[in-house]
């Protein structure tokens, strides 16, 4: 029952429910400033998380043929959990993420259902498309500081965060893709790595990473946020963007894309702390 359990939880890829839900706690808390609502805080959070694992769980569910051959391990490819109870486990979050946004504001919930249609259509149709794929997932992740903001009723504050947010993940699910080529290849899905080749998304990705290095210093300069921030991007952000570059030149394999991939990751993270430290 317990290993069963766990096959469960991992098919909600727990670490990126609970990224989704510290990210609209955060944007929440960057909208709310000195009118903050923890109860409202949390719950938001929470929603996020759920909605998150269910379209986690909607994507392994359309992903398991390709799974097959690029993560033959997980739980739906390896026959650890059925489809049919996948499905049930997809309906019962998003259940569970509508029933509890009853208490947020009307934007929070359209911004919300909007978000589960995404998820299902990116799962089931348009990961299928190239660019579309992953400007849909880096566009969902940055709805994702939107409705933070809009739990409060106070989205300006969070349109900067998610335009980082965006730009960051564009770059991660292009670096993500290069790994996933060989199964997206034998199940017929076009992606950039896959449909243009390993020399134009090499330089695609140098491209984007450096419009990044440039872009988040824009609020410093506008004034948008104090010198904490500035700090923390010049500091810590910008110069691990630039190993990543390093890295990709180096050596353009599978190890090196998913350090990268995590780098990124921990970018987004560090950019919200400076964020936070420079309101």
């Amino acid at each position: 029952m317990l290993k069963q359990l766990k096959y469960y939880i991992s098919l909600c890829r727990p670490l990126n429910a609970f990224i989704t839900a510290v990210t609209i706690f955060a944007a929440y808390l960057i909208a709310a400033k000195s009118n903050a609502n923890l109860i409202i805080a949390l719950a938001a959070a929470l929603i996020g998380a759920l909605t998150a694992a269910g379209g986690n769980v909607i994507n392994d569910i359309f992903d398991v043929e390709a799974d097959k051959i690029n993560r033959s391990d997980k739980p739906l490819p390896s026959g650890k959990i059925d489809i049919k109870n996948a499905y049930v486990l997809y309906l019962a979050l998003n259940a569970a993420a509508l029933i509890l946004s009853v208490i947020l504001t009307n934007t929070a919930i359209i911004i919300l259902c909007v978000t589960i249609v995404l998820l299902y259509l990116y799962s089931y149709i348009l990961k299928k498309i190239i660019a579309i794929s992953n400007i849909t997932v880096a566009l969902m992740t940055g709805l994702a500081f939107i409705f933070g903001g809009a739990a409060v009723n106070n989205i300006y504050p969070v349109i900067i965060p998610a335009g980082f947010a965006f730009l960051i993940n564009l770059i991660r699910e292009i670096v993500k893709d290069n790994i996933d080529v060989p199964g997206d290849k034998k199940t017929g899905v076009i992606t950039i790595p896959s449909g243009y080749g390993e020399k134009f998304t090499r330089n695609l990705i140098f491209l984007l990473i450096f419009v990044l290095i440039l872009s988040v210093n824009i609020p410093f300069v506008f004034k948008i946020y104090g010198i904490e921030y500035t700090v923390i991007i010049n500091l810590i952000l910008n110069p691990l963007l630039a190993y990543s570059i390093k890295l990709l030149y180096d050596s353009y394999n599978i190890d090196t894309l998913k350090k990268v991939s995590s780098i990124l990751k921990l970018d987004m993270l560090i950019g919200l702390i400076a964020i936070i430290a420079g309101q």
